[in-house]
């Protein structure tokens, strides 16, 4: 479900003619991760600006994206339910309970199951 790079990929303009397969994704089990996660919610055009809050926010707590899972929580698709409506996640795992100096985040479990990893 996560990578160490995701939050990277998302200030990527989309390639909306790439063609995936199924040996674009590798499937795997995944236990229960604890997150912590910054959402964002409207035009996915203001979007920088929530990844920006979000590294920052990882960043200034030590949080390190080579050493922490980084996800992509995808609750709406802009393409159908249109650009107001559009809601993400952008979260990362953690390995300590929330504080209040984590001001701005907020505290998740992702329950064990299975992920799809996308080759990107």
């Amino acid at each position: 479900m996560g990578s160490g790079n995701g939050a990277a990929i998302l200030g990527k303009e989309p390639n909306h003619d790439r063609q995936f397969s199924s040996e674009d994704v590798t499937l795997r089990e995944d236990p229960d991760t604890n997150i912590a996660f910054t959402s964002h919610h409207g035009d996915p055009q203001h979007l920088g600006e929530t990844i920006r809050r979000f590294i920052a926010g990882r960043q200034g707590h030590g949080v390190r994206a080579a050493d922490h899972a980084i996800y992509a929580i995808f609750h709406t698709d802009p393409e159908i339910s249109g650009p107001d409506a559009y809601h993400i996640d952008l979260a990362t795992e953690i390995r300590r309970p929330l504080t209040a100096a984590d001001a701005g985040v907020e505290a998740r479990t992702i329950p064990v199951g299975r992920g799809a990893v996308p080759a990107l």
